[in-house]
């Protein structure tokens, strides 16, 4: 379990920026229950129990040089098959004053990196900070971003390329998945892009923004044009939620 307290700061990077394309296996990956090839593409849940979780795993086989990292920051983008995204996937951050609480409330989706998986290597070993944000309704209505970041330094992380390691967790809980009080759109299927890793690599700032073996997922079956239908937008970082592993 992960002790939680809210914090409120802002994310600036003011260092440079490069970026890398594919290769040799390198790149992101996304799957359910498991790292990359040893996970699954989609997921089926027949909303009929509020117990458990789905368990989303983003993991990344890193680019050459990654001997310095202090911070990674991710975006992943889920876009529904309707015109506009369904309660199921109306999940809250850190509501602000005034601020509506979203159907799924703080409830329906942890973010973690407990990852004790076999398949794949821890990627922090140590302490860190997790932060999230999760926009709804970003861009387009039938779309919301998820930004993950997880913070190390002032420690400082040694990855091996073409070694996959888990990032994080991301636990979709079936609150609100039946019953009374029950989120409408659980069944509705869904696109899931891990995006991008941005990897603070010493003074530098490394884009990781290709698929290793799969960067996807989907939700009860596969919508129209996934996952082309989900691609990068930039996004400000701005406020997010603070955990502490």
């Amino acid at each position: 379990m992960i002790p939680r307290s809210v914090l409120m700061f802002c994310v600036t990077l003011c260092t440079p920026v490069t970026a890398f394309g594919s290769g040799a296996g390198e790149g992101l990956n996304l799957s359910w229950d498991d790292c990359g090839g040893a996970g699954v593409s989609s997921k089926a849940f027949a909303c009929n129990t509020t117990a458990d979780a789905d368990v989303l795993v983003a993991s990344m086989r890193p680019p050459a040089g990654i001997n310095q990292m202090t911070r990674m920051e991710a975006q992943i983008d889920v876009r529904s098959s309707t015109a506009s995204l369904p309660d199921w996937w109306k999940h809250n951050s850190n509501p602000q004053g005034a601020e509506p609480l979203a159907c799924r409330g703080l409830a329906g989706m942890e973010i973690d990196v407990e990852a004790d998986l076999q398949s794949c290597l821890d990627a922090w070993e140590e302490d860190v900070t997790i932060s999230h944000h999760y926009d709804i309704g970003f861009i387009d209505a039938d779309r919301a971003r998820l930004l993950v970041t997880v913070d190390v330094s002032p420690v400082e992380r040694v990855l091996t390329t073409g070694t996959e390691y888990a990032l994080f967790r991301v636990n979709l809980t079936h609150d609100k998945a039946t019953g009374s009080g029950s989120c409408t759109g659980c069944a509705t299927s869904a696109c899931i892009v891990f995006n991008e890793a941005k990897l603070t690599n010493g003074s530098s700032v490394v884009r990781v923004n290709t698929a290793s073996d799969r960067n996807y997922v989907t939700w009860q079956s596969v919508p129209a044009g996934c996952p082309g239908s989900t691609g990068v937008v930039r996004s400000t970082w701005g406020m997010i939620r603070t955990l502490y592993r």
